[in-house]
């Protein structure tokens, strides 16, 4: 049996955006986390078992997306 794939969500990386994107999926229940805090430009979905949260400028969300590196985006 192959290995489950992790679902990475592009996030942005930092500002209005970055809130904004956090607020979005708290309000569907989901609470985006930095485990070394806002430097961390890796995260994860609390309570989602192999969900990752990749943090990006707005360009990288797009670019990830397109080569298929991400499988959820936000960007403003």
């Amino acid at each position: 049996m192959a290995p489950a794939q992790k679902l990475i969500i592009a996030s942005p990386s930092k500002g209005r955006l970055q809130e904004n994107a956090a607020a979005f999926f708290a309000r569907a229940g989901l609470e985006l986390t930095q485990g070394r805090g806002a430097r961390d430009y890796r995260g994860a979905v609390a309570g989602v078992e192999g969900a990752e949260v990749a943090y990006l400028s707005a360009s990288e969300i797009t670019r990830r997306l397109a080569l298929g590196e991400a499988h959820l985006g936000v960007t403003g």
